[in-house]
């Protein structure tokens, strides 16, 4: 390359070597913007030399390339041009006697200087590449001492996260999250970020993030011009704060399987695609890697197990792909040996057995052993058996005097090992069943617990049992008790410790969740962003726990999470969320209620500062389906249907006291849900509409006890929902009928038919009634959807006016009516974002309040309107439950030609 430039540019006139430096430095594919390319070489020129022209860059380039620059042509693309070896970037760098991080740290500035606080107007290759000049520039020593670190200036900058490239990003918050609250925010966004790449998306999740985690970072976007024009406010959110994690890149192929030692005061093995990467637990210090042979093509099997045990003679590293088991001993970077298999490999297993090293493999159809002396190290001849046990998975469990070996199939076995089986001996010397024949198991794990004792586990899909190990002395028969049994779908499962509690984790798909043996009401739920496999517990009893999650390893803080307060939060597959927000009088706050299992949770959320005062858990013996609520002048009522009953609830205003008053029996099939309830205020007190088989009920309160007082015949096969809606002097009811909807006014002398409609309504979104003041009188509106569409009727005079239009966010899961009665307002939730409004008095939607999606799948919603605060909106999720508020001077908004007369 010198020679080259010698004869290119022999007095260094035509400035060849400054303008090829900055290909010494890009990153990505190359440099293709010619402007861009300027810049940079002149951002690294020397001090008080003249400024380099463009075109000194043109004449370089044709003198260059081909000879020490190589041109990539891009189908649509401007051409990038990089360097034709990569020893010529160092031969560059010291030409300009300029180290790599003082360079870098020179792009830095001029990158960041440039688009600082305007981040629309930097170019592509900037909003890309920034954080990893900007992560090499971190090791410049040449620079002042008062310098930031331009990493951490970058993971203070919003601007610039809601635009950068995750993939570039996220390794990079790993190492700083635990001192850098702008990292550590991105650490929990930035996979979500690979999704969605609108940074008006981004900038609504890494809002509602840093509401719930970090509110030193939200309070200071509130300063930020791009964060502050977002049409809603972050009110309340039931989650509790997540404690921070550390994680670890994933190998190639991303985490597929993990083990942990506690060698070298923690050690954490990943095995991906062909590949193995051991990094430090405490620190995520890199500290080797070591790979398979290839399978073809170039290619390398994933990994689906690894385990390593460390010894005074070497470290023993086992991994199978499925097909192959390899071995790895020391700090070797291929195996030492690999076995091939003519089935399936199942499941691998490794341990410490007395003063050997033990390693278990099974296949379905028989148990494979190796033993090696713990003296001698994996280089030791080991001893081999093959075991008639048709098991798929194993797990060895090392006491100090005794060893022992768990097989699971449909029958789960505990063997005890020979502690030094000699000659022809056989491996296993006695063994007793756990578990009759039953479902295949999926997983089995086993841990010591003290010199004498053990805990065993496995799962099979429905349930995940586990077993407490006594086996004193040498010879004493084992037993076996404290018998566990938890309902799960989990088929990962991992044993650790905190101190002296033990711990079982249950992988179940996108969440893990995490259990005291000793005590299962103690419960702790992580969601995942992944369903990648590996599972793993500190083995130093710390309760840390390992998973792998996609491109990286979480390792979770069980304890931490426990201090926050993060109580376990589930439902059954075929729960639906259900949420309720009733309205008090004027500038009061509402009522929420949000029903998990068989309690419906209440709730008082002020429209500015969310959940205030007390809040009450109302129990009930089945599981709740369906709430609905109303404010009777000076205390609440609350319906919820549980079971064939509906239960009457009377809360004191400020929710300090509660009764029961009284239930009502539906009959009929004990299986069958009651799928909504209408409570209102009548003429003549509250009135509650019940759907019971064909027919929509009317209770009534009177005489202190409720009753029935009429009801009508609503569908031919079953009504599948009920609403209803009282507005000036008229209570309308809205009922499902699964082919039709039907709407009647209820009148003291019965229901009075307004209307019917053909409408094929979808779940989960349903058939939802409200009402409006529309040229000069209340009339009712309907409103459902089907697919993408969402349908709105207004009834008047038994007649419906309908139309349709799609949802800007696609298919909603939940619909809702709200706002000033003259410029009602129709509610999609769901789909793509969060929330989309569409404003009856012109059939348009308003973008000016949509908002987009938050990080949440919203699966129920409720609103209500306040005059002077806005609409408040409850969004239920699976997991948890958030607050919202469109400001009132946002819903009046909308130009004065589109309100209702």
């Amino acid at each position: 390359m010198e020679d080259e430039l010698d004869v290119l540019d022999p007095n260094g006139r035509g400035r060849a070597a400054e303008l090829l430096l900055p290909l010494a430095l890009v990153q990505g594919v190359g440099l293709a913007d010619r402007g861009l390319w300027l810049r940079m070489a002149n951002a690294l020129r020397r001090p008080r030399s003249k400024e380099i022209l463009p075109r000194a860059l043109e004449t370089v380039l044709r003198q260059t390339e081909a000879v020490l620059v190589t041109a990539e042509h891009r189908p649509g693309r401007p051409v990038a041009h990089r360097l034709d070896h990569a020893g010529y970037g160092t031969a560059l760098l010291a030409r300009a006697r300029l180290s790599p991080a003082a360079a870098h740290r020179r792009l830095f500035d001029e990158l960041y200087g440039a688009a600082y606080r305007d981040w629309d107007r930097a170019d592509a290759y900037t909003l890309a590449h920034l954080g990893a000049h900007a992560a090499q520039a971190r090791t410049d020593t040449g620079g002042p001492e008062e310098d930031t670190d331009p990493l951490e200036e970058l993971f203070a900058d919003p601007g610039f996260l809601v635009r950068t490239e995750p993939d570039v990003m996220l390794p990079l918050a790993a190492p700083l999250a635990p001192t850098c609250d702008g990292a550590a925010l991105y650490r929990r966004v930035g996979a979500r970020f690979k999704r969605r790449t609108e940074p008006a998306q981004r900038r609504a999740l890494l809002r509602a993030e840093a509401f719930v985690s970090h509110p030193e970072i939200f309070r200071g976007l509130a300063d930020l011009p791009e964060f502050a024009g977002q049409p809603w406010d972050e009110v309340w959110t039931d989650l509790p704060p997540e404690p921070l994690e550390l994680s670890l890149p994933a190998p190639l192929g991303g985490a597929r399987a993990l083990s942990w030692t506690g060698a070298d005061g923690g050690t954490i093995a990943v095995a991906g695609r062909g590949e193995i990467a051991v990094r430090r637990a405490d620190t995520g210090g890199y500290v080797r890697t070591v790979r398979t042979g290839e399978v073809g093509h170039g290619r390398r099997a994933v990994l689906t197990e690894v385990r390593e045990s460390a010894t005074r003679a070497g470290r023993f590293l086992l991994a199978h792909d499925g097909r192959s088991l390899h071995l790895w001993s020391g700090d070797e970077r291929l195996p030492r040996r690999t076995y091939h298999w003519g089935g399936r490999i199942g499941s691998l297993t490794l341990a410490r057995c007395g003063d050997a090293v033990q390693a278990v493999v099974a296949d379905g159809h028989c148990v494979w052993g190796w033993r090696w002396p713990s003296g001698g190290g994996p280089a030791a001849e080991a001893r081999s058996d093959v075991l008639p046990i048709r098991a798929s998975r194993v797990a060895l469990l090392g006491l100090r005097d005794r060893s022992f070996l768990l097989t699971a199939a449909g029958t789960v076995t505990l063997h005890e090992l020979h502690g030094k089986p000699a000659g022809e001996q056989s491996l296993v010397w006695r063994g007793w069943d756990l578990r009759a024949p039953g479902q295949t198991a999926f997983d089995a794990a086993a841990l010591p617990d003290g010199d004498e004792h053990g805990r065993l586990a496995v799962a099979d899909g429905d349930t995940a049992e586990v077993w407490r190990l006594s086996a004193p002395g040498y010879t004493t028969e084992p037993t076996v008790g404290s018998r566990l049994t938890v309902r799960t779908t989990a088929r990962e499962i991992a044993l650790g410790h905190h101190g002296e509690r033990p711990l079982l984790a249950l992988h179940e798909g996108s969440t893990v969740r995490v259990l005291e043996i000793t005590d299962p009401s103690c419960e702790r739920s992580f969601e995942l962003s992944s369903q990648r496999n590996g599972l793993a517990f500190d083995p130093l009893r710390t309760g840390r726990l390992a998973i792998g999650d996609g491109d990286e390893v979480r390792l979770l803080d069980v304890p931490a999470a426990a201090g926050h307060a993060r109580a376990a939060r589930r439902r059954d597959h075929d729960q639906r969320p259900v949420v309720g927000l009733t309205a008090a009088r004027r500038g009061a706050p509402a009522l929420l209620s949000r029903v998990w299992g068989n309690t419906v949770r209440v709730t008082r959320q002020d429209a500015r500062d969310g959940a205030t005062g007390a809040a009450l858990a109302l129990d009930h013996d089945d599981r709740v389906t369906a709430v609905s609520a109303l404010w009777c002048e000076d205390h609440w009522t609350l319906a919820a249907a549980a079971g064939r009953r509906v239960h009457l609830w009377r809360l004191a205003a400020d929710l300090t006291g509660h009764e029961r008053d009284g239930h009502l029996t539906l009959g009929g099939n004990r299986g069958e849900q009651v799928p909504g309830l209408g409570l209102v205020a009548a003429a003549g007190g509250p009135e509650l509409f019940v759907p019971v088989g064909r027919r929509v009920e009317r209770f009534a309160r009177a005489g202190g006890t409720w009753g029935r007082t009429g009801g009508v015949e609503a569908a031919d096969v079953k009504v599948r929902g009920v609403g209803a809606r009282t507005a000036g002097e008229h209570t309308w009811v809205l009922a499902d009928c699964g082919d039709t909807l039907g709407l009647w006014r209820s009148t003291p002398d019965g229901f009075a038919a307004a209307g019917r409609r053909a409408a094929a309504v979808e779940r989960p979104a349903g058939a939802v009634l409200g009402t409006g003041h529309l040229d000069g009188t209340y009339v009712p509106l309907v409103a459902w959807a089907r697919g993408d569409y969402v349908h709105l009727a207004r009834c008047a005079d038994g007649h419906w006016t309908t139309d349709s239009s799609p949802s800007p966010h696609g298919t909603p899961t939940a619909l809702a009516f709200a706002g000033p009665p003259r410029q009602p307002l129709l509610l999609a939730f769901g789909g793509e974002g969060t929330v989309a409004v569409r404003d009856l008095a012109d059939g348009t939607w308003r973008d000016e309040l949509a908002v987009p999606y938050r990080g949440m799948e919203v699966a129920a919603a409720d609103a209500v309107h306040d005059t002077g605060l806005g609409i408040t909106l409850a969004l239920q999720g699976r997991g948890r439950c958030d607050q919202i508020r469109l400001p009132e001077r946002l819903v009046r908004g909308a130009p004065r030609s589109t309100r209702a007369r």
